[in-house]
């Protein structure tokens, strides 16, 4: 697994995030997720979006 690229406020959400997903928990990854969202830094927020986009793409194709 390559090294996060968030900064550390966040880190640890993105990941757990990212965890919840995969396992289907969505109201947990929202959580996490929301957290980056709020707490991270301007480029934080823009890995994150092209993190979601990517996802979305992914899961209608």
């Amino acid at each position: 697994m390559s090294e996060n690229p968030f900064s550390p406020p966040v880190r640890d959400h993105f990941d757990a995030g990212v965890h919840a997903l995969t396992q289907g928990r969505t109201d947990d990854a929202t959580t996490h997720l929301t957290a980056v969202a709020r707490q991270g830094t301007h480029r934080d927020r823009l890995m994150l979006a092209d993190f979601l986009i990517a996802a979305r793409d992914t899961r209608q194709n």
